[in-house]
């Protein structure tokens, strides 16, 4: 089968790799559509996010979707030509954290795309029956894929503990911002601000539904969300950018929350510990998605969520090399590159 394997930062190529089998329990699922992630990106140009090290050649990437090709012995609920969406997260089911409800913080938990678990850049992949749920009718393969970044904003929303009528600000406007603004909405938060450093995205959130989207590049978003629409009871912080945390938290009402969503560089990542402090925020890191991909399925299904503005960009999969480049210079208004495969 068809793979696009990293080979080295920056470097990208198509090998013929083995197809797998699925064995006892799993299911083979033929990709027909993965998106490209910002971790992707963090790979692809730095060969590593924090410990993760990508072992050359490699193939990454999660947000996948596609149909059941084939079923490995004992493995139920699905049929040869299902569509289905993915959980690109496989958690042993067995330590404290997945008997507690939150197997994606399992210490064992094999994440699709990363190291050293191969990822979904490629034409078939093998998961458990329990990683993936047959896709509704009316909504697409494509909208199927961009679950998993789904996922992230709907478990971001779900750690917080948004009421109707309660103000909320998105700091960051890439796909899991734009996204998280939306999962907001359906929440019945309002009024609802969004900011970013790219006019582009402003723009973006502002259809999406932000009730005030700011350009955030001349230093005084913050400023101007005090005088528009005063603290803000719920931060969502979607950048992973030092001076996007520092919005985030000068933002925040006393007494106020902030979840932090954003994936920063390596190295130690300042914040405004007095301001937090002083406020005494209630600040919560979210890490991935748990168990939100049905969850996610009914916000497309009944049109609260509309992926219309997200997928900006589609090319074959021997076009990842360019897929890569324009989502990391933010090019051509990109904000959601999808690889259509086969």
């Amino acid at each position: 089968m068809k793979a696009a394997q990293l080979i080295a930062k920056k470097k990208v190529r198509i090998d013929d790799i083995p197809k797998p089998e699925p064995g006892p329990g799993e299911v083979l699922v033929r990709v027909t559509h993965v998106g490209i992630c910002g971790s992707d990106v963090h790979y692809w140009r730095d060969g590593r996010i924090g410990n993760a090290i990508v072992p050359f050649p490699f193939p990454v990437g999660h947000e996948a979707a596609g149909v059941v090709e084939a079923l490995g012995p004992g493995a139920e609920g699905f049929a040869p030509g299902d569509p289905v969406a993915i959980e690109p997260g496989v958690s042993c089911m067995r330590c404290a954290s997945c008997r507690h409800g939150r197997p994606h913080l399992c210490p064992n938990v094999r994440f699709l795309g990363t190291p050293p678990v191969r990822g979904s850049f490629c034409d078939y992949i093998v998961l458990p029956p329990r990683n993936m749920l047959r896709v509704p009718d009316g909504v697409t393969l494509e909208q199927a894929s961009v679950m998993e970044p789904l996922g992230v904003a709907v478990h971001a929303v779900n750690l917080a503990s948004v009421k109707p009528g309660e103000s909320a600000l998105v700091v960051g406007c890439g796909p899991i911002g734009l996204l998280t603004l939306q999962v907001l909405r359906a929440a019945g938060a309002h009024p609802l601000i969004a900011t970013d450093l790219l006019p582009y995205r402003v723009e973006t959130a502002r259809a999406s539904g932000a009730d005030l989207a700011i350009d955030a590049r001349d230093g005084k978003a913050v400023e101007r969300i005090r005088k528009e629409a005063g603290p803000i009871a719920h931060v969502f912080e979607a950048c992973g950018d030092p001076k996007g945390i520092d919005d985030a938290v000068r933002a925040a009402a006393q007494g106020g929350e902030l979840i932090i969503i954003g994936i920063p560089g390596p190295g130690p990542t300042p914040i405004e510990f007095h301001e937090a402090r002083h406020r005494e925020l209630r600040v919560v890191f979210s890490r991935r998605s748990n168990q939100e991909l049905e969850q996610c399925l009914r916000l497309v299904e009944k049109k609260l969520v509309d992926l219309g503005p997200l997928v900006t960009h589609r090319m074959p999969l021997e076009r990842i090399g360019d897929a890569f480049a324009l989502v990391d210079q933010y090019a051509d208004g990109v904000i959601k590159a999808m690889l259509e495969v086969g």
